[in-house]
């Protein structure tokens, strides 16, 4: 069976092969295929024509089909490297409040205690 060949690399709402054509925007949610050398639709191994069953070479390739679809639709986009640096919590004391005491004490939280 050739790859499968969708509108955008991640997010896709249409993927397809030189037998299979998938859509999102079906009027089933995505859970259909249309068989292009029948031009006919498939919606749960039945011709939504005729509710007749797909034959059995049809169903493993759309059994294959659907998953190679749905590991393409597990893909994630990679993650970019931020841009901004993320700096330390102030050392005890500086910049104003503290996180030992709950006040602004400058660092002598530690001395006022007896």
């Amino acid at each position: 069976m050739d790859a499968i060949k969708t509108n955008y690399k991640y997010n896709f709402d249409k993927a397809e092969n030189d037998t299979f054509l998938w859509s999102s925007f079906d009027g089933t949610n995505g859970n259909s295929l249309t068989h292009k050398p029948t031009g006919r639709q498939i919606y749960q191994m039945t011709w939504m024509d005729d509710k007749k069953s797909v034959s059995d070479d049809i169903k493993q390739e759309a059994i294959t089909f659907w998953s190679e679809l749905a590991t393409l639709q597990s893909q994630k986009p990679p993650k970019k490297a931020s841009t901004h640096k993320i700096e330390e919590e102030p050392k005890h004391g500086e910049n104003g409040y503290c996180r030992k005491c709950h006040s602004y004490c400058y660092g002598d939280c530690d001395a006022n205690r007896s």
